[in-house]
């Protein structure tokens, strides 16, 4: 998971192309996201994992929305498979 938020705010840097707000599938990623920060919130031993993400969640956020939507497409695809993978793994755990 910290791969993936730390690809996150990598991009942040990377950006010059403008786009209107999340595309759809970045809006489901988002909203995966949301729903996984939950579940790491109602449990003690992974609070802190919930925190990490939230701490760069916004600012993450905010410049795949200034994306081009092609580049928003290929990022929030890549990365809602990589959340898919990991929450596997959590859960063969």
């Amino acid at each position: 998971m910290k791969k993936i938020l730390f690809a996150a705010v990598a991009l942040s840097m990377s950006s010059t192309a403008f786009s209107n707000g999340l595309t759809p599938i970045c809006q489901d990623y988002y909203a995966a996201i949301d729903s996984f920060v939950k579940k790491l919130e109602s449990h003690e031993a992974t609070k802190g994992e919930a925190e990490e993400i939230m701490a760069v969640y916004h600012e993450a956020k905010q410049h795949y929305a200034s994306l081009p939507n092609a580049e928003q497409d290929r990022l929030c695809a890549r990365e809602a498979e990589e959340l898919r993978e990991y929450r596997k793994m959590q859960q063969s755990k």
